[in-house]
Formats: C-alpha cells, structure tokens, sequence
C-alpha cells in the first residue's frame, strides 16, 4: 500500500486547511512523502501538490501523479525484494543514498545546484531536466532488479526458470521469454541506469516483471514443499524402510526416533515457502546443487532383502496381486539414481566420493546406487546446465512408497 494510514490522515487533515497553509507543511517534507500523499489527496490538497512554486514543484509536476506513484510503488517493492532489510527505521539500502536520494530531498534540497550521480541535464535545469528525473528513476529500478535476477535468467535460465514456464501464466512466460535476449549486463555499472534509450522494461511492464517473479519463487517453493510434506507422510508410514540419503547406516536401529525425519522434512518445507515470501531475491541463486536423489532413499538392508524375495519363486506364488504388481513397478520404474547405469549419468564429487562409497544400496542384483550430480562446483558461475530444480514427480515418490510397501509385506512373511 503506497499510503498508509499516517499518510491517509495526514492528507485528511491537510484537506481541511486552505491551500495558502499547505506551502510551508508540503516543504519540509520528502519527495517520495509528496508522492505517497499525493495517491490519497484530496482536491485542495492535490491542487497544492500540482500548482506548487517551490523548488520541488517543476519535478512533480513534470510527470503525471500515476506515474510518480507507479515508481514509487515499484520503489517500495525492490527495496523489500532487492536488499537486505535494515535493522533501524531510519537506515535504507545504499542505492538510496546515491542514484535515488532525490527521493528524499526535501525543498531546501532541491534548491542545490550540483547532484553528482544525476544526469548533466537534470543538473543544469534544462528544459528537459525535470522529465529525465523519472526517467532517471526508472532505469536505476530496472538496473536492480536485472541484476538481482541476472544470475537466474542468463546463467541458469535452462535449469531454473525454463522447466517451471508449462505451469506459469501466459503474462509471465511472455515477460520471462523476453529476459535473457536483454543482452550483455555492464560489470561497472550493472546495466542500464546509464543507458539513454532502450531501457529493459517499461513503468508496467517492470512492475508486471516484479510481482510475475515473485509469485513464480512462491510457486516454486510450494510446489517443492509439498513433495517435501509427502515425503515426510511416507516416512512415517514405513520409518524403519526409508533414510535421508547422507545417514550412513545400513538398516534402521531398534531405538529409531521415528519422529525425528519426518519433523525435520517439514522443517525444511516451511522454511521453504517462508524464504520464498520474506527473504530478498539473491544475485547468485544459481550456485545451489540440485542432488541426483530425492530426500529420502531406500535402507541398504531393505534392498538386500528385496533382492532375496524378488528371486524366491515361492514368495512369489503366495504373495498377494496387489505385492506382486508393485514388485514389478519397483523393478520396472526405478528412477534413474537407482539404475544399473547410474553411474554412468551422474558424476561424483571428489571430495565426497569416499563417504558416497558407503551409500551404494547394493553391489549386486538390482543394483541400486546413491551417487551425486553436481552443479560443475569449480566454476558455478559457468557451467552448462545440470540437473532442473524441479519437483521428483508423482512417479519417483510413488516408486518409494512401492517399495516400501512391499518390502513391508517381505519383512512380515519372513517373522511369520
């Protein structure tokens, strides 16, 4: 909300007053205060914000009030989105100290005649100046967000964007199809705060950008949480079957805490969603490794046995359809971490290849395998893409959830 109520109130009172009284309150206020008041303001007062003869006044009326409020608007959600949220009120993110301090000028302010970090034009008062301060403003919000959202869209658009477009809407494939044929972003001046035409998107269309991305992180989060949530209900279903993939024990021991995984898994999820609403965007969001395995893998132990079974013609005969069908769906739909050729699609990390020795599930058989698939960590800035950080799929749970039941069914032949 671009007015709070402090503003709404103040506009309300201001309203009440003739607009002879407004001068002195209108100058000792900031010039993003003018515009918050403005989106709220009455006749009187918004005629005394329009029809102003104070050094702010050319500026705010070069423009249109909608699209001050429009800036302003985009404003406030790159500061929450962009940076770092300030411990103290009355501290704000570098960029508004500098290329955007006008934001805080208050008369006395403006009457100054030399703004470094601004145009020549809107230094010198040109006839021009005032309408190159907001079109000042808007590059300097696109030079922000393009490069909180570099690393994403031109490094690892193939694996971090273009997977989730099926479930997007048709306004955000159309807008993020447009984003890495933007070009080469400035390493000095991170893009397009300085570029005289072509700026990457308009008022609306960065606006339009802005709330598109975010609801995409929150998609993804949700979508990845709830294969969490599920996976953490399987667990509990069949705790003694399944491990997280980095325990490096064999079989589940007899004082197991059961709770323990599953609490952690929805830890986990929750954390998720929550990063995705409140934290900042990263410029280097591309750096995380995306495993070859789900958050949880079969016991070593419970292979062995489903092995052993598997091969028993006899077990076989007296077993129920229902075990039979899915013991042919574990041996027929294992996922690709968990193949023969596993080892010939992924690629181990040196540095853990000795522990990820003791999570082969099997030498024989089968042959299940638990082996990494990195994000090429030597030069992560770089590396052709890897694996899409997308959910496992109903497929690959519903394959855990099998073998779980069935080895389940095993375990309760074998102690009868």
């Amino acid at each position: 909300m671009l007015a709070t109520k402090r503003f709404q109130r103040i506009a309300q009172d201001l309203e009440k007053l003739p607009c002879e009284l407004h001068g002195d309150i209108l100058n000792d206020l900031e010039f993003s205060q003018l515009i918050r008041l403005s989106s709220c303001a009455g006749p009187r007062l918004t005629w005394s914000l329009e029809n102003s003869i104070s050094a702010w006044g050319n500026h705010f009326r070069a423009e249109d009030r909608s699209t001050w409020q429009k800036l302003l608007s985009i404003s406030d959600s790159v500061r929450r989105l962009c940076f770092v949220q300030p411990k103290a009120k009355d501290e704000i993110p570098y960029i508004f100290e500098r290329s955007l301090a006008f934001l805080f000028f208050r008369n006395e302010d403006w009457k100054a005649t030399a703004y470094g970090w601004l145009p020549a034009d809107v230094q010198n008062r040109s006839r021009f100046a005032e309408h190159q301060l907001a079109r000042t403003f808007l590059a300097e919000l696109n030079s922000i967000v393009m490069d909180r959202t570099w690393s994403a869209f031109h490094e690892h658009y193939a694996r971090f964007i273009e997977p989730w477009l099926p479930r997007l809407s048709p306004q955000a494939k159309a807008i993020f199809s447009k984003i890495p044929k933007l070009g080469i972003k400035d390493a000095v001046y991170h893009g397009y705060a300085y570029l005289s035409k072509d700026l990457p998107f308009s008022i609306d269309d960065l606006a339009t950008f802005i709330d598109m991305y975010q609801q995409f992180r929150l998609l993804r989060a949700e979508t990845m949480a709830a294969e969490l949530y599920r996976l953490a209900d399987i667990y509990e279903t069949y705790p003694t079957r399944l491990k997280e993939p980095f325990d490096l024990r064999d079989r589940a021991p007899d004082n197991l805490n059961t709770q323990h995984v599953p609490t952690d898994i929805r830890r986990r999820a929750r954390k998720l969603v929550r990063k995705a609403k409140n934290t900042r965007w990263k410029n280097t969001e591309g750096c995380v490794v995306r495993f070859a395995w789900p958050a949880l893998v079969p016991y070593e132990s419970q292979v062995e046995m489903f092995q052993e079974h598997i091969t028993d013609a006899t077990d076989i005969q007296v077993a129920p359809a229902d075990i039979v069908d899915k013991c042919c769906a574990v041996v027929a739909n294992a996922p690709y971490w968990a193949r023969d050729n596993a080892e010939r699609e992924v690629i181990a990390v040196t540095r853990l290849s000795e522990t990820l020795k003791q999570q082969h599930l099997s030498l024989h058989g089968l042959n299940f395998k638990v082996l990494i698939q990195p994000y090429q960590a030597e030069f992560p800035k770089r590396a052709p893409v890897a694996l899409p950080v997308l959910p496992r799929g109903d497929a690959e749970l519903e394959w855990l959830e099998n073998f779980a039941e069935v080895t389940a069914w095993m375990e309760g032949k074998t102690t009868q």
